[in-house]
C-alpha cells in the first residue's frame, strides 16, 4: 500500500514538471509575440500566474476528495526559512505547528509576540504542511513565534465550522496565559477573510481583541457578484463560477451575507489595527478595498496596501518573486509595530485591547 501511494506521488510530481514547462514554453513565446501580460510583471510572474490558472481549471471538475488529495501532491514545495524550529502540537483540538525563528530571544511564552495564522484555500484546501515555508518567513520578519492551526474544512464540515475552530485557537492562547496585546492574528485569502471574522466575533463576545491583524488577499465577500471578479479574471487564478462554486460548497444553505462568512458587510467598528494588503491585479481587489474603506469609515486603523499587478496570494511565493519578500517585509514592521516590547519579567502585562 504504502509503495503505491509513493509511485502515486511521484507520477503526479512528475506530471507537476511537465505541466511548468508546458507553461514555460507558453509564457516565452506570448512575451515574445505582445511582451509582458502586465506592466510589472516578470517572466516569474507571469509564469506563476499561467501555471496556477491551468491547475486550478485542471482540478476543478474532479470530486472534493480528490481535488484537494491531488492539489497536496502538486502544491508547490515548502521550503522553510533555514534554522527555525518546528514543533508539532495540539491547540483547542486541532494539529496546529509552532514556528520559532532562529536567534529568536529566550523568553517565557507570554512575553513574545504571537502570531496565529490561519491559512488560505478556499475553506477547502490547505494545510499545516503546505505554509511552512510563509509561515516562517513571516515570522522571522516579525521577530515572532508563529502557531498555524489546522482549521476544519468544507464541504466536511461547512460554515461556521472553520469559524467556531478560529475562535477556539486564540481562547485557548489566551488560556494559556499569552496576553491579547502580544497577539497578531494573520490570514490569507480564505484565511485572511477568516482572521476578518474571527475579530468581529471576538469583538461580539466582549473578549480581549489582539494586537492587530494581517489580511493578505483576504475573501471578505462570499456573496460578491461581478466588478473585478470579472474584470481581472484574466490575470488572476480563477474564473468567477468557480469563485461562485467554492462559495456555494462552503456555506452549504447558509447565506452568504451573513457577516460571520462575509466580513466586508459586518459592522467593522472598534477593530484592532489591520494590514490588508492585495494585489492590483486581483479577481477581489474591490471586496478588499470596499472592506478597508468601510473600516476606516468607522475608525479602524486599516492600512491598505493595494500592489500594483500583483495577482492573487503573491506573497505566498517569495522563493520566486521580489514583490512577495517585500510584501513580507512590511507585514513583519507592522507586526513589530502593533506588539510591544517584552517587558521584563517583574513588570505587569500589558493591558488587554
Amino acid at each position: 500500500m504504502y509503495g503505491t501511494r509513493y509511485l502515486r506521488s511521484i507520477v503526479l510530481r512528475l506530471g507537476v514538471v511537465l505541466r511548468v514547462w508546458a507553461a514555460a514554453i507558453a509564457v516565452t513565446a506570448a512575451r515574445a509575440h505582445r511582451g509582458r501580460g502586465l506592466p510589472r510583471w516578470t517572466w516569474s510572474h507571469e509564469l506563476l500566474a499561467t501555471w496556477m490558472k491551468r491547475e486550478f481549471a485542471r482540478l476543478a471538475p474532479l470530486p472534493w476528495p480528490l481535488q484537494r488529495r491531488t492539489w497536496r501532491a502538486v502544491a508547490l514545495p515548502s521550503f522553510a526559512v533555514r534554522g527555525a524550529r518546528f514543533e508539532r502540537a495540539h491547540l483547542a483540538g486541532m494539529d496546529a505547528e509552532w514556528i520559532t525563528p532562529r536567534g529568536l530571544p529566550d523568553r517565557p511564552a507570554n512575553e513574545g509576540t504571537v502570531l496565529l495564522y490561519l491559512h488560505g484555500g478556499a475553506y477547502l484546501f490547505g494545510t499545516i504542511d503546505e505554509y511552512r515555508d510563509f509561515a516562517s518567513r513571516v515570522a522571522s520578519e516579525a521577530r515572532a513565534r508563529a502557531v498555524v492551526v489546522g482549521y476544519r474544512l468544507a464541504p466536511e464540515h461547512p460554515f461556521p465550522a472553520a469559524l467556531d475552530d478560529a475562535v477556539a485557537a486564540y481562547s485557548a492562547l489566551l488560556e494559556s496565559g499569552i496576553p491579547a496585546a502580544r497577539i497578531v492574528v494573520a490570514g490569507d485569502s480564505a484565511g485572511g477573510g477568516l482572521a476578518a471574522s474571527l475579530l468581529v466575533a471576538l469583538r461580539d463576545r466582549g473578549a480581549p481583541l489582539p494586537a492587530g491583524a494581517v489580511l493578505v488577499s483576504p475573501w471578505v465577500d462570499l456573496a460578491a457578484r461581478g466588478g473585478t471578479l470579472v474584470t481581472h479574471q484574466d490575470h488572476d487564478f480563477f474564473t468567477p463560477e468557480l469563485v461562485e462554486r467554492w462559495a456555494r460548497t462552503v456555506l452549504a444553505g447558509a447565506d452568504a451575507t451573513d457577516p460571520r462568512a462575509s466580513p466586508a458587510r459586518a459592522e467593522l467598528r472598534g477593530l484592532p489595527p489591520l494590514l490588508v494588503q492585495v494585489g492590483g491585479a486581483e479577481m477581489i481587489l474591490d471586496q478588499v478595498v470596499a472592506f478597508a474603506e468601510r473600516a476606516r469609515a468607522v475608525g479602524v486603523d486599516a492600512r491598505l496596501r493595494v500592489w500594483q499587478d500583483c495577482f492573487h496570494d503573491w506573497p505566498l511565493f517569495a522563493a520566486m518573486l521580489g514583490d512577495a519578500r517585500r510584501a513580507i517585509e512590511e507585514i513583519g514592521a507592522f507586526v513589530r509595530e502593533v506588539t510591544p516590547v517584552a517587558a521584563p519579567r517583574s513588570a505587569p502585562s500589558a493591558p488587554d485591547r
